[in-house]
């Protein structure tokens, strides 16, 4: 069965490891270089958690995700994920700390309630109220993103895949080839691509702009941010989160509640001064001496928010009998992509009989 992917981020490259492991024969194409290092996936790195767990959705998926990766670094040879932990610390007030630990036991996830001395010596960089509650996961923490989409690219092509950078797509030939399968993982270019030929699923996407910034800490502090576990939240509604310095890399920080919808990708793709300058004033309250770290970098990431907190894995039948919709999924993406590969194979060989 050949298979032709339209896209090289986390998407499309899962999707090729995916498809050669149900034995099928792939091509990926991308109108930029493979990997994009001006794409969504491009990073050093990306978080990996079960948050918000206070349903089983979220939970659930991270087992599949897991058990995905487990795959994956069995392929390629190495395990590019640090498990520092990732934990959420609870909005106050909130009382249902049982029902997020009932919900990730639910999913064969170990977690436990941290507070007090026990918070902070997970977070030893991090002020926070007193009588702040977390839920921590041992099992999170870190994806190398970068090395992981160069190790399945290398992968992918080690086992006969065919790859075409820097190619300006054309639909209609694309959609012409004699493929068994065209899968379209195009990630927030998605609403574009969809919108001349299938408006009605182009509608349920939209391109998301999120700043992320990267700061070296002070010296001082580097025997903290190595105990640190990676946070989903703060205590507030905001979603302020962050990766800890990783390989003597940069602290990773964003606010979750500043992504903000695009019209189109790369529209804006650089942060202004005032967006950063936004940015460190929100964490400043949590992250004491702030003024003493150095920005290295801010870049924006697009991604695409769906309805749902899946992956959209849909035909469409409109365009093409043999044509997939592979994307969405909130910004989750990078965590979950393998298992939804995964799926989608899966789908794909059962329409096809």
């Amino acid at each position: 069965m050949r298979v032709r992917i339209i896209g090289a981020g986390i998407a499309g490259l899962s999707a090729g490891w995916a498809f050669q492991r149900a034995g099928c024969e792939v091509s990926i194409i991308d109108r930029a270089a493979i990997p994009n290092p001006a794409g969504g996936s491009f990073d050093q790195s990306r978080l990996i958690h079960p948050f918000p767990a206070h349903n089983p959705v979220a939970p659930m998926q991270l087992k599949r995700s897991l058990a995905a990766w487990e795959l994956i670094w069995k392929a390629i040879g190495k395990r590019l994920h640090v498990p520092c932990g990732a934990l959420t610390v609870l909005p106050g007030g909130r009382t249902d700390v049982s029902a997020w630990l009932g919900n990730l036991a639910g999913a064969g996830l170990e977690a436990m309630a941290v507070t007090g001395r026990d918070l902070a010596r997970r977070l030893p960089e991090i002020e926070l109220p007193r009588a702040a509650t977390a839920i921590y996961h041992p099992e999170g923490g870190v994806l190398l993103a970068r090395s992981i989409l160069a190790s399945l690219q290398a992968l992918i092509g080690s086992n006969g895949g065919a790859f075409e950078s820097e190619t300006p797509l054309d639909l209609p030939r694309e959609l012409a080839r004699e493929a068994d399968a065209t899968i379209l993982a195009c990630g927030a270019w998605s609403r574009e691509l969809l919108q001349p030929v299938a408006p009605e699923l182009a509608r349920q996407l939209t391109p998301v702009r999120q700043i992320m910034l990267y700061l070296d800490p002070p010296a001082g502090s580097a025997d903290n941010w190595a105990r640190s576990a990676a946070f989903v939240g703060l205590g507030d509604e905001d979603e302020l989160w962050g990766v800890p310095p990783l390989e003597d890399g940069p602290l990773k920080l964003a606010v979750g509640a500043f992504a903000r919808p695009l019209d189109a990708p790369g529209i804006d793709a650089q942060p202004t001064e005032q967006e950063i300058s936004r940015i460190l004033a929100r964490f400043a309250p949590s992250l004491p001496g702030l003024d003493r770290y150095r920005l290295i970098d801010a870049r924006t990431c697009c991604y695409t928010r769906s309805p749902g907190p899946s992956w959209i894995t849909s035909p469409l039948p409109a365009i093409g009998e043999k044509i997939w919709f592979f994307g969405g999924c909130n910004g989750s993406g990078f965590k979950s992509a393998p298992a939804a590969a995964l799926r989608l194979v899966e789908q794909v060989l059962a329409r096809r009989g």
